[in-house]
This record gives C-alpha cells, structure tokens and sequence, in this order.
C-alpha cells in the first residue's frame, strides 16, 4: 500500500509467516481516538490458500505514513460454507458505527458481513498495542571509513552510556581482515557525531580471543557456525555498564574455533572520559564449549547481589553474583531464565540487548529476537522487569518496537538485521543504538514516559 502525496511511500505490506502475507488491498479508512485506522484485506497464503482475511493497521493523525499498531490475527476470515467458491470482497462501509463488508461469492450471490466496530477496533488496539521506536532521519551515524582500516568493512553493534554531559558510543568495527575490534565515538545530543578515534581503543589481546594468521590465511579453518556479522572472531557485540566510578564491558570473545564466551572487563570512569585506555585484563565469564553471548550487567544491586543477564540458545539467562570480579574458573550458571514466546513474533529465540534500564515502572529490557515465522530477520523488541526481582516479567510487547523494514537494515553481508547493544533515557527521550548489515544507527522514542505506559497497557 502506498501513500499518495508528492512522492509515493510504501506504508504497508504483507507480513511473511502471518495471516495477511501477499497482497494487500485497502478497503476503508477512519479516525479514531488514537489515529486514522485502516482495514484491508489479503488473498491468504500460507493458510487456506485463496481465501481471503481482514486486517487492520493503526497510523499517526499528524503523520499519515507512520504506522502505530498492527492486528496480529484476522478481525475476520472467509466462512468454511465458502470454502470450494470463489469469493471476494466488493465494498466496505460505515453507517452508525457499524462497518458492514459487501461479499460476491460466486453462484451463491452477495452477502454482507458485519465487521467489528471502531469501538471494538480500538479496544483490539488497546489491549494488543506495542511501542514503537523512530529512526532518526541522521542515520546511519557510524559507518565504515577506507581511511581506517580496522573499520573499512563494517561498523556496527554499538554499546552507549551517558557520562560527563556526552554520550559515549563503543562500536564494532572490522577491516578486511575480518577481525573484530571496538571504536569510540562520541556525541553531545545523542545523534550528532561530535569526535571519533581514528584507532580502536580495544582489540584483541588473550589467546580466547586472538584470531591466529594461519585462520585469517586460510579463512576455511574458521568455524562458520559460529561466525558472526561476517568476521572471523576477536571482540565482538560490546555492552557498557556504569556502576560507581567504573565502567564495566561485557563482549564476545570469540577466536574463529571454539564456541563464542562471555568476556569482562573494565576500566575506571576517569580514564575512561580521558580516552586512557587503561582497561583491565579480560576474563572470560561464561562456561567453555557452550555458545554464549548477549551479556549485560544490571547498573546497580539488586538485594545486595550483582545481576547479570546472558543467552545460551533459545533463552536469556539470570545470575545473581556476589563480585564482578571474575577468576577465569568460575562461571555464569543460568539460574533463571526468560523464554521466547511460541506464538508470539519472538519464538525462536531470544537475548538482551542494551543493559536495563530503571525507570518508575519497572526495569527496561530491550531485547533481539528471531521468530520461527519470519527466521533469519532479527527485530527489537521490549519489556518491563519487576524492580525487587528482574526474573520476574511484568509486561512484554506483543509486536517488535522496531523491525527491519529500511532499505539499510535489507542490504549487505547479512540482510534482514536490527541488532540493539547501547540504551540510554535522556530529558525524557530513550535513545537505542542498533547495529544493522554494515552501519550503526540511533532510533528513538521522544516521550520515553509515553513508551513505558504503551508497554504497561499489556501485561506478559
């Protein structure tokens, strides 16, 4: 579907692995209390093939092209009296309040179907709605410069925090040797690129992470499985924790054999802000001979007890630790976890993104996750953890905050990909950076209060 304006915008398509993939066609459009909302209808494809559905789709009165919510299953679907003739829909209209669709069904005549009504429509809205985030028309705010050649291939996966009235932002970045390092860029308003280092300011150094010469030689030694944004191992997908005056990084260690771990380390908060990089020696956290990613740590305790989140497939992991300060000989254990939802858009799997946030309601858990309907293609979604106790999930939305639908997010080595590692809540407005095929990006929310209120309309 497109919107007619000066230019033409595509504004919405079929869904793969949901009830309206193929071609969409508009029926009938009016506002409602939160927007303009749109019924069409969809030649069915993956279930009773030549049927047809209705669906509905939400957008922004002032913003015409900007779509706010989605039905996730059909407000109606061909009767199964249809089923063996041909029938299609001629015409759709409102009167009282009620939305009456007109049918032609070959050799039977023309029926009428009455449609759920806008107040029905905007209580099914209510209570399925998910927070969206905005692209920032800036993007992408990072991306691969020729003259450095550790970033001449990609820049992506970027952790963020908030310090000295700047936002820091440390990004992977990899050359054409496939290797990869951590960059450092900065910005006063989050969005804005203010200065970036012309040299990493991490890269690999213990034998769990180093990439030897005969694998960068041979580039067949290396273990494809576990290949990641097209490199061949190093450190890799970095979260930043500010606890005190320390600033902790939890990455990939991955040295293009064995299964990718978890690794640590940190560096104090005054060189840190004074580009002396300083970082203490990185230890590995995580089990061996399991693949484990996505670590973040809680910026603060929690009943006395440092917290930390991790993913062994398909789930994220819960650890409440007495220390931060690792040993190489004891591990992360997975004591509580949080599951993908089988019949949701995150059923596959699952794992953290940016650290959590706190806010008033709750911790803010932004999260990456693949669906089994729609595998390959990693959305962002987000949920609310109690404040006492993070195992516990108080709300979760019930569609992705952000997908890749931008042209930027479908192109490169690995299509289909928004990959969130930094977060940051400033003057009321969240900030989450995202890696996509081969650039980083910034999308927000302006009215983070707004964002966790939608969230909290629909509980887990």
């Amino acid at each position: 579907m497109e919107h007619c304006g000066k230019k033409k915008k595509l504004v919405l398509t079929g869904r793969r692995g949901f009830f309206d993939e193929g071609s969409l066609r508009p029926e009938i459009c009016f506002k409602v209390e939160d927007g303009i909302m749109l019924l069409y209808t969809v030649r069915r494809k993956n279930v009773q093939p030549g049927q047809f559905a209705v669906g509905a789709a939400l957008f922004d009165n002032d913003e015409p092209t900007k779509l706010l919510w989605r039905s996730e299953k059909p407000l109606w679907s061909q009767h199964d009296q249809w089923k063996n003739s041909l029938a299609h829909p001629i015409g759709v209209v409102m009167f009282n309040q009620h939305i009456y669709m007109y049918v032609q069904v070959k050799g039977l005549g023309v029926h009428i179907v009455l449609l759920p009504s806008a107040a029905l429509l905007a209580h099914i809205r209510y209570h399925n709605v998910s927070p969206k985030l905005n692209r920032h028309h800036k993007n992408p705010l990072i991306a691969p410069s020729q003259q450095n050649s550790w970033e001449a291939f990609t820049t992506f996966n970027a952790a963020a925090l908030y310090a000295d009235d700047k936002f820091h932002i440390v990004y992977r970045a990899q050359g054409y040797d496939y290797v990869s390092v951590l960059g450092y860029a900065s910005s006063t308003n989050g969005y804005d690129i203010n200065e970036k280092l012309d040299t990493p300011i991490y890269h690999p150094r213990e034998q769990f992470e180093f990439v030897g010469e005969e694998v960068i030689a041979d580039p067949s030694q290396v273990a494809k499985k576990f290949m990641s944004g097209g490199g061949y191992g190093g450190c890799e997908d970095p979260r930043l924790t500010l606890i005190d005056d320390k600033v902790y990084m939890t990455y990939v260690a991955f040295d293009g054999m064995n299964p990718p771990r978890v690794a640590l380390t940190s560096i104090d908060l005054v060189n840190f802000l004074s580009k002396n990089w300083q970082w203490e020696k990185p230890v590995l956290i995580s089990p061996p001979d399991v693949v484990d990613k996505n670590a973040v740590i809680f910026p603060e305790k929690i009943n006395g007890k440092y917290v930390i989140m991790h993913r062994i497939f398909p789930d994220i992991l819960i650890d409440f630790v007495d220390s931060l300060n690792f040993d190489g000989t004891t591990f992360l254990e997975g004591a509580h976890k949080i599951m993908p939802r089988p019949d949701k858009w995150d059923s596959r799997k699952i794992g953290a993104g940016p650290p959590p946030l706190k806010t008033e309601y709750g911790w803010l858990l932004i999260y990456q996750s693949v669906g089994n309907q729609d595998p390959g293609r990693y959305k962002i979604g987000a949920m609310l953890l109690d404040l006492n106790d993070p195992t516990q999930v108080l709300y979760r939305a019930n569609n992705p905050i952000l997908s890749p639908e931008a042209w930027y997010e479908n192109e490169g080595f690995k299509s289909g990909v928004v990959y969130p590692c930094g977060a940051v809540i400033k003057d009321g407005i969240l900030f989450v950076y995202y890696g996509a095929p081969i650039h980083m990006f910034v999308s927000q929310r302006r009215r983070s209060l707004s964002f966790l209120r939608i969230l909290c309309v629909k509980k887990r």
